[in-house]
């Protein structure tokens, strides 16, 4: 079947609240996130990189700056419009929130 060129389950942002499945092409709504299901301000949509179809990167549609924290960088301001690559335990700040990015293909290796 066509289950065997899938590479395995799709990056997770886990807001501590909610789950929502990170899938290219995809769009994420605030409420998705805060768990208010009548909150539909736009947060991000799912950007595949136009060469490399597996890297993905999320781009923020809020108003909000966000900051983006990736383990052993430094804090770095995603500006409204711009784009963050997805890599695993990527987290997101945002007033009131803060989300982490899950992937379920990276644990173990770095």
């Amino acid at each position: 079947g066509y289950c065997d060129s899938s590479p395995g389950a799709p990056p997770v942002l886990h807001s501590g609240r909610q789950l929502a499945a990170l899938l290219a092409g995809g769009s994420l709504t605030l409420g998705q996130l805060t768990g208010e299901a009548d909150d539909r301000r736009p947060f991000a949509r799912i950007d595949a990189h136009p060469q490399q179809a597996q890297v993905l990167g999320l781009r923020n549609l809020s108003e909000q700056t966000w900051r983006a924290e990736i383990p052993g960088y430094s804090a770095t301001p995603i500006e409204p419009g711009k784009t963050i690559r997805l890599l695993n335990g990527l987290t997101i700040d945002v007033p009131g929130m803060q989300a982490r990015v899950v992937n379920p293909q990276d644990s173990g290796s770095s």
